[in-house]
């Protein structure tokens, strides 16, 4: 409470100053003592009504009224809005679709209450046929069509006239036999054929004729078809039986064609008289005399065991001159004349290598701390380098500010393991002055955010102070809830080129709340602070039917029911559901709360809830008989998609409703109506959360997310009844929630 109003203008006000609080508003008439007292200690004075409008729209056919209250005196009055008059859409709307063998209707409808106007009637469509499937009887004598409208599934079945066409096999050719069903339908001729394969008749063969390759090691053997003359070409399996040739006797070889062909053996031989093979000598075998100046090539038969040998000619030349570091090769070569032919074989002898002459050698320095030395033969001209080993001796040491000196010595070893001897040579760098190492600063931040930065060399201890640069950024404004943050960042140019940073964050302090309050024709009020935007919603809490925040009077409904009493826990869903026709009671006058509520009663409320469209009836399940009071909305819930029935196909207007049930419905409209349903919760938390069905799963993470369903003792309880009363709640929280 933040004012106080006084209506009498000649109300003596006692107590002075104190008697009303000073961040009191005063409300009163022009000229009054109210305003005498507000301007005499300095208080706002409001003279203006508060007028708050309660607004009944204009329909089609009803004209509106407005009624404005002020919220301080009570003063009233009254504006009429005329008849608003239909408005009927350019387009048409298919009120019933038209099939095959029924015809349709059309009509433009008001954009506003859905009359109708211009019904037209739309002609029926007739049966679209496609082409048929043909069906055969297994002798293939027999083939009816089946036609089937693409529309309603209508079918019609034609029987076809055949005719029949043989082609014959071959040997080897199969034949074939076309069977061709036709039939007339709607003018148009269909036709379908079936084919036969008939098996090839296969080869005659007679006896063969065998063909042998000209050095009688493989054979072929062909058969001639006696009806096509076809010729069938096989290979043979050849067997040889050889006698035993000698250098000095022959004999007679026999070769042996055989051939398996259906089932049968067919054999042809042929003999060759072979003559004795002669003594056959290979490569001879050279022996050489320890010295390498005599040798004697050996012939042996490779037939029998005959052996013949002969002196050779020996001649040497050096083949490879040794050098510095490889040895040398002398090759002796023997020659002979056997049979006519000359033969020669050769064999080589190892020279020593000379080995290398070095001199001293030549160093080269890269940079101070790397050196080779290089080595040159006199006689081959071989290069050799060795890296040196590399010693700096600092004579001068060099300061921050002044230069020094450095001696470096390299020094390596070369030779052989017997003759390795150290060879060394030096190199004198100066070296400039070091220069101050200046490192990481130190950041000074004073209590006005300024900040000061000290680099001091981590060589001879030198230290700077300069002024840092300071720039700052809120990164959290301060709300009327939490503290605000700023943080300020300082930045320094060091000596070595660098920047470098430094943060402070300062909390800033916390705003005062403001609050503003709107009333909702709910009962409740909205209320917004101006300083932080915190939003809540709160039920009206009223002191003689006057809300004490938002100054909205009372809203008083008497509900007809015997059944539920005042301060039940859903009292006010009751109230909400009654007062805005989404649910009704019985004709005995009870609402039931405790009642089983029945899927035909919830496609009824879904239905209001979307404000009774003007459908018509439509035979979709078996169980749901036009002119009940679910009729209309099981047709507009399975349009939708809201209620998809069983799959049975029925509906079951009289099954009571589960709560997951009841959550995936509440789910599918939501989604029918392009609400936002993203918000999901862990059902986890929940020590029956498994018990809910794969169907309803997300229906339910949605349902807790939003607050639809709280719990029931803790519990999801997924497969109890929903009872009217929980309902009714449920639905005042969806309805409040979008």
């Amino acid at each position: 409470m933040n004012g106080i109003v006084i209506l009498n203008p000649g109300c003596n006000i006692a107590g002075g100053e104190s008697a009303i609080p000073s961040n009191f508003k005063i409300y009163g008439y022009e000229a009054s003592t109210a305003q005498e007292y507000a301007t005499t200690y300095g208080r706002t004075f409001i003279k203006d009504h508060d007028y708050v409008c309660t607004e009944k729209k204009a329909t089609c056919t009803e004209g509106g009224l407005k009624t404005y209250v002020c919220s301080i005196c009570g003063d009233t009055y009254t504006t009429e809005t005329s008849v608003l008059g239909h408005n009927y859409s350019t387009k048409w709307t298919v009120d019933k679709a038209a099939t095959c063998t029924e015809k349709g209707s059309q009509s433009r409808h008001c954009i506003r209450c859905n009359e109708k106007t211009d019904i037209t009637e739309i002609a029926e469509l007739g049966h679209t046929y496609g082409e048929p499937k043909f069906i055969w009887s297994e002798d293939n004598t027999i083939c009816n069509a089946k036609f089937i409208c693409t529309t309603c599934s209508n079918t019609e079945e034609l029987s076809c006239a055949i005719t029949e066409d043989t082609r014959e096999a071959g040997c080897t050719e199969v034949g074939e036999r076309i069977y061709t069903a036709t039939c007339i339908h709607n003018n148009q001729v269909y036709r379908n054929e079936k084919k036969v394969a008939i098996p090839a008749k296969g080869h005659t063969y007679g006896e063969p004729q065998f063909i042998w390759s000209q050095d009688n090691t493989t054979c072929n053997v062909e058969f001639t078809c006696s009806t096509c003359d076809n010729v069938e070409r096989l290979n043979c399996e050849v067997s040889t039986d050889v006698p035993n040739i000698t250098c000095t006797e022959g004999g007679e070889i026999v070769y042996t064609a055989t051939r398996v062909y259906n089932n049968k053996v067919y054999t042809d031989e042929k003999k060759v008289i072979v003559p004795p093979n002669g003594h056959i000598y290979g490569t001879p075998k050279f022996e050489w005399s320890e010295d390498r100046q005599a040798c004697i090539a050996v012939f042996e038969c490779v037939v029998g065991d005959d052996k013949q040998q002969e002196d050779c000619q020996v001649n040497s030349k050096v083949t490879i001159n040794p050098t510095c570091e490889k040895n040398g090769i002398r090759t002796y070569t023997a020659t002979c004349i056997f049979n006519g032919k000359e033969y020669s074989g050769s064999n080589t002898e190892e020279i020593i290598a000379t080995g290398h002459d070095y001199g001293s050698p030549q160093f080269a320095w890269t940079g101070n701390n790397e050196c080779s030395a290089k080595f040159k033969c006199s006689i081959c001209g071989d290069v050799q380098t060795v890296k040196c080993t590399v010693l700096g001796k600092k004579t001068i040491d060099a300061t921050c500010t002044k230069g020094g000196q450095t001696v470096y010595t390299a020094a390596c070893k070369f030779g052989s393991n017997n003759k390795e001897k150290e060879y060394t040579d030096t190199k004198t760098v100066n070296n400039a002055a070091l220069g101050h190492k200046f490192g990481q600063p130190t950041f000074t931040w004073s209590d006005d955010n300024t900040c000061k930065a000290t680099s001091k060399c981590d060589r001879c201890k030198e230290s700077i102070t300069k002024k840092c640069t300071v720039t700052n950024k809120v990164i959290k404004e301060a709300t009327c809830k939490d503290n605000g943050i700023t943080v300020y960042t300082a930045v320094y140019k060091g000596e070595d080129g660098k920047e470098y940073t430094s943060t402070k964050e300062v909390k800033t302090s916390v705003k005062d709340h403001k609050y503003e309050y709107t009333n909702n024709e709910d009962g409740t009020h909205t209320v917004v602070c101006t300083v932080g935007g915190e939003k809540k919603t709160e039920q009206c809490s009223y002191k003689d039917k006057v809300c004490t925040k938002c100054g909205s009077k009372q809203k008083t409904i008497d509900l007809p029911y015997k059944d539920v009493k005042s301060g039940a826990w859903y009292h006010e869903a009751v109230i909400y559901v009654y007062d805005n026709g989404i649910m009704t009671g019985f004709a005995n006058g009870n609402f039931g709360p405790a009642d089983n509520l029945g899927r035909g009663q919830f496609a009824t409320i879904l239905y209001r809830m979307e404000g009774t469209p003007n459908i018509e009836y439509q035979a979709i399940f078996p169980d749901v008989s036009n002119g009940q009071f679910y009729s209309i909305p099981a047709s507009w819930a399975y349009n939708t998609g809201v209620i998809s029935g069983y799959n049975s196909g029925y509906f079951g207007p009289a099954d009571t409703m589960t709560r997951e049930q009841l959550a995936t419905m509440m789910y599918r409209y939501a989604k029918y109506k392009g609400y936002n349903i993203a918000q999901k919760a862990n059902l986890e938390k929940y020590p029956d959360y498994k018990k809910v069905s794969s169907f309803s799963n997300k229906a339910m993470q949605w349902a807790v997310g939003v607050g639809l369903i709280s719990g029931d003792q803790g519990k999801l309880n997924p497969q109890g009844t929903a009872s009217r009363a929980v309902t009714s709640i449920i639905i005042q929280r969806f309805m409040k929630a979008y």
